[in-house]
C-alpha cells in the first residue's frame, strides 16, 4: 500500500514537472537557434544597398530657421553601411580597441548617477529620478557672498525660539524641489573646524527617519566655508566621485543614488569663519514613477572630517557659472548657459547655416562625413562658420589655451577642433577614449577636452574603465563640458543612444576643443597612459572594404560587449 502511494506521489511530481522541464528545452532550443543566426549574420559579408534612405529618420524638424537639403552622406545611393547603423537594425556587430560597443541599446542602462545641472531660478520643473543628483549653482547667491552665512550663525548661536532665516531658506528648498512639508525633516549644523559639529539643531524624527531609510531624496546645501562630497562604492576603498559643495548652491540627490554610494564628507580648507550645513530629507512630489532601490540609503554624514590631499578623486564634478582660474586633472566642469540662454535655439541654426554656406561655396572638406561607423556626421572645415570660430574664442580664453590664437594656422595635433552634428534622435556616440589617452604625442600638446552643446538635449555618458561605474550628464542648448587628462584616461565617453518613443527629428551639434589648459596643476598619483592603440581615433567611417572585412577586434583583444553586463557593480 505504501508503494502504491509513494509511485502516486512520484507520479503527480512527475505530471508537475513536465512543463517546467519542456519550458526549459524551449528556451535552449531558442538560445541555440539565435546564436546560429547571429554567427550567421557576423560571417555574411555586409552588403552595400543601392536604395536611398537606408538611414531611419524618427522625424523632421520643421522650424523655419532649418534647411531642408537632403545632404547626409548616410542616404545617398550605394552609402556604405557603418557597423553602428546595423546595430541600430539588431544585427550584432563588433566593436574595437577604443570602442565598447557599436550597439546602440548597449546604452539602454541605469547609471549609478546622473548629474543634473539646473537652470531654473524659481521651480524645478523636470522630472527627478531616485539616481539623480541636481545642482543649482548659485541658488543663494555668488559664492563670495556671506550674508547668508552669517545671517544664519547668529541665529543659531542665539538659539532663539524665532528661526526666521532658516525657515525661509528651508521654505524656499522645498518650494524649489517641491518637496511634501508633511514628510520634510531637517539638520542644520555649524563647524567652527572639521569633525564633529559645534553646534546642532535638527528635527526630533531627523535621526530616525536616516537611519531607516524612510525618504526618497536628501537636499543639502553649504554657507560660509566648502566641503567635498565623496561618494564610494561599498567595499572599493581607494576610487571615489567627488562633489564640491560651494557656498550658495543647493544639492539634491535621489535615495538610489545614496544605495548605491557611501558617503563622506570632507575639505582640505581652513575655514576663516567656520561653515554652516543644512540637509532636509524629503518626498520630492517631481519625483519619476520608477521604484526605489531595494537597498536603503546610506546616510549623509553630519561631521566633516579633513582631507588627505594624496587620495584623488578618480573625477571631481563641478557644476558652476563662475569663471575658473585653477583646476585639477581630475575635474570635470560643468557650466550651463555659457553661450547662451537653454532655451535660445538661434546659435544651432546658425552654425548649421554657416556650414551649408560653405559647402555651397565649395570650400575644401566641408562636406558632411558619416563618422564612427555612421554613428553621427561631422566636417573636417567648420572654419567657414563665424559662429564656430566665436565658440573657439571663447574657449580658448575662458580655460587659458596654449596656442589658441594660433589655431588657424597651427597643427592639428597641436590644436584638435571638431563639429559633430547629430542629425536627429537616432545619432549617437559609441564609448571611447580621446586619442591624448594613448597617443604619447597627442598627450604632450593636449590635457583636456572641452565641449560646447547646441540644440536638443541630449546625455553625455562616462563610463569607469576600471569598475564599469556609469555616470550620466544631460547636455542642454548652450552648455559647456571640460573634462581632464585623468578623467580621459580613467573613464571612457560617448553620446548615449534614445530608444525608439523618446527619438525625435531635433538635432544637436557638438563643438570640440582639445588643447593644453594652462590653468590645470600637476598632482601625485596621475594614472600611466593606457597602451598605444592602432586604431587611433577609432573613427570608423565604415567606407572601406577593408574595414568591413576586419575580424572582430574587441576579441582579439579580449574585450567583451558592454552590453553583457549591468551598469557598474549596481
Amino acid at each position: 500500500m505504501a508503494t502504491s502511494a509513494t509511485l502516486a506521489v512520484l507520479a503527480r511530481r512527475s505530471l508537475r514537472l513536465a512543463p517546467l522541464l519542456l519550458g526549459i528545452l524551449a528556451a535552449e532550443l531558442w538560445r541555440w537557434l539565435w546564436r546560429r543566426w547571429a554567427r550567421r549574420s557576423l560571417s555574411r559579408p555586409l552588403a552595400i544597398k543601392e536604395t536611398k534612405g537606408v538611414h531611419r529618420r524618427p522625424g523632421v524638424d520643421d522650424d523655419l530657421r532649418f534647411q531642408q537639403i537632403e545632404d547626409d552622406p548616410r542616404d545617398l545611393p550605394g552609402a556604405a553601411i557603418g557597423k553602428a547603423q546595423l546595430g541600430a537594425r539588431g544585427i550584432p556587430v563588433s566593436g574595437g580597441m577604443n570602442t565598447v560597443s557599436l550597439d546602440p541599446a548597449s546604452t539602454f542602462v541605469e547609471p549609478g548617477l546622473r548629474c543634473i545641472c539646473s537652470v531654473e531660478s524659481d521651480v524645478y520643473s523636470g522630472t527627478i529620478c531616485p539616481e539623480d543628483l541636481v545642482v543649482a549653482p548659485d541658488f543663494f547667491g555668488n559664492a563670495t557672498d556671506m550674508q547668508m552665512y552669517d545671517k544664519l550663525l547668529v541665529e543659531m548661536q542665539e538659539m532663539t525660539a524665532e528661526k526666521s532665516e532658516s525657515e525661509q531658506v528651508m521654505a524656499r528648498i522645498r518650494e524649489y524641489f517641491r518637496l511634501d512639508r508633511e514628510s520634510c525633516t531637517s539638520c542644520l549644523t555649524w563647524h567652527q573646524q572639521t569633525g564633529e559639529p559645534a553646534l546642532t539643531v535638527k528635527d526630533p524624527d531627523f535621526d530616525a527617519t536616516q537611519g531607516s531609510g524612510r525618504f526618497e531624496a536628501v537636499a543639502f546645501a553649504v554657507f560660509g566655508g566648502s566641503c567635498e562630497l565623496r561618494l564610494q562604492r561599498p567595499g572599493n576603498k581607494r576610487d571615489y566621485v567627488a562633489i564640491p559643495c560651494i557656498n550658495g548652491a543647493l544639492h539634491l540627490m535621489g535615495a538610489a543614488a545614496l544605495a548605491r554610494w557611501r558617503c563622506e564628507r570632507t575639505t582640505w580648507d581652513n575655514w576663516d569663519n567656520g561653515l554652516v550645513s543644512l540637509i532636509i530629507l524629503g518626498r520630492p512630489w517631481g519625483m519619476s514613477r520608477r521604484r526605489l532601490a531595494a537597498v536603503p540609503p546610506n546616510p549623509v554624514p553630519l561631521q566633516i572630517n579633513l582631507a588627505d590631499p594624496l587620495h584623488r578623486p578618480a573625477m571631481r564634478i563641478r557644476v558652476t557659472r563662475q569663471d575658473v582660474d585653477r583646476l585639477s586633472h581630475d575635474d570635470v566642469i560643468v557650466m550651463p548657459e555659457f553661450f547662451g540662454r537653454a532655451n535660445d535655439w538661434d546659435a544651432y541654426y546658425t552654425l548649421l547655416r554657416e556650414v551649408r554656406e560653405g559647402q555651397a561655396n565649395g570650400i575644401d572638406q566641408t562636406k558632411w562625413e558619416s563618422w564612427h561607423e555612421g554613428a553621427h556626421l561631422l566636417t573636417k572645415n567648420p572654419s567657414c562658420s563665424r559662429a564656430f570660430n566665436d565658440v573657439l574664442d571663447r574657449i580658448c580664453d575662458h580655460f587659458s589655451i596654449a596656442n589658441g590664437h594660433l589655431r588657424h594656422s597651427a597643427s592639428r595635433e597641436v590644436l584638435g577642433m571638431r563639429f559633430n552634428w547629430y542629425r536627429d534622435g537616432s545619432d549617437w556616440k559609441p564609448f571611447h577614449h580621446d586619442a591624448a589617452a594613448f597617443n604619447p604625442r597627442m598627450a604632450e600638446k593636449q590635457n583636456c577636452t572641452v565641449g560646447v552643446s547646441f540644440g536638443s538635449s541630449r546625455e553625455l555618458a562616462f563610463r569607469n574603465t576600471a569598475s564599469g561605474d556609469l555616470l550620466y550628464f544631460p547636455q542642454s542648448n548652450g552648455m559647456l563640458f571640460f573634462f581632464g587628462r585623468d578623467v580621459n584616461i580613467r573613464w571612457q565617453h560617448g553620446l548615449n543612444a534614445l530608444p525608439l518613443e523618446q527619438q525625435s527629428g531635433k538635432g544637436r551639434i557638438s563643438i570640440i576643443l582639445w588643447g593644453l589648459c594652462q590653468l590645470a596643476i600637476e598632482e601625485m598619483g596621475s594614472p600611466p597612459m593606457l597602451p598605444p592603440r592602432d586604431d587611433g581615433k577609432g573613427k570608423g567611417k565604415g567606407k572601406t572594404k577593408d574595414a568591413r572585412r576586419e575580424p572582430g577586434r574587441n576579441l582579439q583583444m579580449g574585450q567583451r560587449r558592454f552590453s553583457s553586463r549591468p551598469h557598474g557593480n549596481g
